[in-house]
């Protein structure tokens, strides 16, 4: 590593950890403020607290790494062009590319660190965090009285994939279930589908159910059971499907490819909406290998900017990405893109708008 290398990685690391030390205090100060008159009317110990706010560091890391990585790029470059450096590295013979190399390293370490965070941490801490809410924070908040939660699918217990067509929450009452019961080795064992299921007396009592059982996967051993009225053995709790009604949040990317797999038998029409979320996991890791690209010619192009102008450009760029990056996986989840492009639409753009910056930057 030569020395200018070590030089700018040694600039960039310092306001890049300054600035995730600020957003992870300013987001624990201002949930912590927002949220005190709840915490003492529930009487919330501090230990829960230390847990829920532990959960949120990864996702405050994985949320705000990109912005931190913007600014520091254009911290950096805009120290270098205000006292010339750029001027004197290029006339020493260093071009752009060269110049972005160690940038283009620090972005794909991090990438790679948000990737590892994302898939190993992250559906823990939502986890914790969503749990810690529902139950200690958020207790007396919520009016479910008209809510009505679509096309729900989690894992159950017993090894169970539970789709609901329909959730009415205020009535208790799931349309159209479908459940697909699994052996050992994850192959569908039976299958049931009920026209309707109501948590009566702490059990789910299933409605025109249909139960299929299978010797091999596709092969029905017997004729289908019917029956008009049945409890069926069921652990999740009505709270327990609206908990996971965004269960992307809560699988690693294995795990999530998996149920998508296996979901896919059941004619599930949130097989769309999870596999944009599969796709997402992986391409929002590398959200700061493409804003660092896109914040180079930005920085080198505004010479002599001051440091309130760069945080201002941070925010304009990552509202553009944001905001384009919402659309297409809406668009995605809607079925109007396809799960892949839709993920890694903005992406694709912004890194290809990087690339055609950094060409018609001076060299």
């Amino acid at each position: 590593m030569k020395i200018i290398d070590r030089y700018i990685t040694r600039e960039f690391l310092i306001p890049f950890f300054y600035c995730l030390a600020i957003f992870i205090s300013l987001y624990i100060v201002i949930d912590l403020v927002s949220r005190l008159e709840d915490i003492l009317k529930n009487h919330v110990e501090i230990p829960i607290l230390l847990q829920y706010y532990l959960a949120f560091l990864p996702i405050i890391f994985v949320r705000t790494a990109p912005i931190a990585v913007l600014l520091s790029t254009l911290y950096v470059l805009g120290n270098l062009s205000k006292y010339n450096e750029v001027t004197a590295l290029k006339a020493s013979g260093l071009n752009i590319w060269r110049l972005a190399l160690p940038f283009f390293y620090l972005g794909l370490i991090i990438s790679i660190v948000t990737l590892a965070i994302n898939d190993k941490l992250l559906p823990q801490a939502n986890m914790v965090s969503t749990t810690v809410k529902e139950e200690y924070l958020d207790k007396e908040k919520e009016d479910t009285s008209n809510k009505v939660v679509t096309d729900i699918a989690l894992y159950g217990t017993h090894n169970r994939l539970i789709h609901v067509r329909k959730f009415i929450v205020n009535e208790n009452l799931l349309k159209e279930i479908t459940i697909l019961e699994q052996d050992e080795n994850e192959r569908v064992t039976a299958k049931i589908q009920a026209k309707e299921a109501r948590w009566i007396k702490d059990k789910w009592v299933l409605f025109d159910c249909i139960i299929y059982n299978f010797e091999v996967p596709g092969q029905v051993t017997e004729e289908p059971n019917f029956f008009k009225k049945m409890i069926l053995d069921i652990e999740e709790k009505p709270k327990d499907f609206l908990r996971r009604e965004s269960s992307a949040e809560f699988m690693s990317y294995r795990k999530l490819k998996g149920y998508i797999q296996r979901l896919s038998g059941s004619g599930a029409k949130i097989v769309q909406k999870l596999l944009v979320d599969l796709h997402h996991k992986v391409s929002f890791a590398f959200v700061s290998l493409v804003v660092i690209f896109l914040g180079i010619p930005f920085a080198l192009s505004a010479q002599g900017t001051g440091k309130v102008a760069s945080i201002g450009l941070a925010v304009v760029i990552c509202f553009f990405y944001y905001a384009v990056e919402a659309l297409s996986l809406a668009l995605g989840k809607r079925g109007t893109l396809p799960p892949f492009l839709s993920a890694w639409f903005a992406n694709i753009l912004f890194g290809t708008v990087a690339i055609m910056l950094m060409r018609r930057t001076p060299k």
